[in-house]
């Protein structure tokens, strides 16, 4: 089992797409109070989000394989065990991110992007993994958004939350053992 196995269980995504209506809505709250235009929101999804982390891979193999995440992803790789989900990526299709003129603009876009979600059936995570490997090569990371004209300071891994039965049988595996005793 890897660093992250436990946080995994409870937040895998039922590997659905967010549709492009929701996607619209979530922009348009995420925007919300910025009339200047003070953020841009670009997601990646299927041949390009495979294209591009590739690229995050090679990033971040390259210079921080000492990482647990990293670590974890290699493995996940080499063994090409798909029962397993993708430690990056957690099962989710669909990566959002927020440029923005200012760190503050772009936490005020997430929180409402959060908020938003809720109703929409739309959770996420924020993706440190994608982060690092802008940090460490941002001229790679921006080549996939060429038309993007503010700073990155944000990627959230989206989906729709995989439904959880088994906390529902758990109680009931308890109270089946008080009958085997009889």
């Amino acid at each position: 089992k890897g660093a992250f196995s436990e946080i995994k269980k409870d937040k895998m995504f039922d590997g659905g797409m967010v549709s492009e209506n929701d996607l619209q809505e979530l922009y348009k709250a995420m925007n919300k109070g910025h009339a200047e235009n003070g953020c841009e929101f670009i997601t990646l999804q299927g041949d390009n989000l495979n294209r591009f982390m590739e690229t995050v891979w090679d990033i971040v193999n390259e210079k921080e394989s000492d990482t647990p995440l990293v670590k974890e992803w290699a493995k996940w790789r080499m063994e090409h065990d798909k029962s397993r989900p993708n430690p990056a990526l957690w099962e989710g299709n669909q990566v959002l991110f927020i440029f923005a003129d200012s760190p503050d603009i772009a936490f005020s876009a997430s929180n409402r992007m959060m908020v938003k979600g809720l109703d929409l059936r739309i959770r996420g995570f924020h993706s440190n993994i994608i982060m690092t490997a802008y940090k460490l090569e941002p001229q790679k990371i921006m080549a996939y958004f060429p038309y993007a004209t503010k700073h990155l300071y944000m990627s959230y891994v989206i989906g729709h939350p995989r439904r959880m039965v088994e906390p529902v049988f758990k109680p009931m595996k308890e109270v089946k053992k008080l009958f085997d005793r009889l």
